[in-house]
């Protein structure tokens, strides 16, 4: 003997049903399409046309195995020049990356000791993610200015001739 429902579940099974029935009579009959401008909602169909996508401008460059973007090297190039290498390595244990800076032996200011034992003069800091390219930024200005006047000169004399 098959039990009876009480009459509030009955009448709930029936609600939903209705509007199960409802909601796909409805969408059957106008399909909702969302609108190319804005994110308004508009029943009326629209095509889209194929847009080309230009190439980028310029390459992406690696690092060690990490892409290093496009506007950071513009950063580079803009405020030091094109002969100062830079390096990024994207930490795994927090949302930040590790920015170097290769400083060329011809603008560097370490000692040539320094040179002896590292073989490169290295200035890195580690860059929060949320500051991308201000970070970025920030640390070349504050590797420019460290450099001596003399340097400095050079560095944007080079800059023009590149």
């Amino acid at each position: 003997m098959k039990k009876e429902k009480p009459d509030v579940l009955n009448s709930i099974l029936e609600e939903l049903r209705l509007l199960n029935e409802n909601f796909t009579k409805f969408t059957e009959a106008r399909p909702v399409l969302v609108s190319p401008v804005g994110s308004t909602i508009s029943s009326v169909p629209f095509t889209v046309q194929n847009v080309d996508i230009p190439p980028p401008t310029s390459q992406v460059t690696m690092s060690g195995g990490f892409p290093i973007p496009v506007e950071y090297r513009e950063i580079v190039n803009d405020l030091l020049n094109k002969k100062f290498e830079i390096e990024i390595k994207y930490l795994a244990d927090s949302a930040s990356f590790e920015f170097g800076i290769l400083v060329p032996k011809e603008y560097s200011n370490s000692s040539e000791s320094h040179w002896q034992t590292y073989k490169e003069d290295r200035r890195s800091k580690v860059i929060q993610n949320a500051y991308g390219a201000n970070g970025v930024r920030e640390w070349v200005l504050h590797v420019y200015d460290n450099l001596s006047q003399e340097i400095r000169s050079r560095v944007a004399y080079d800059r023009a001739q590149l």
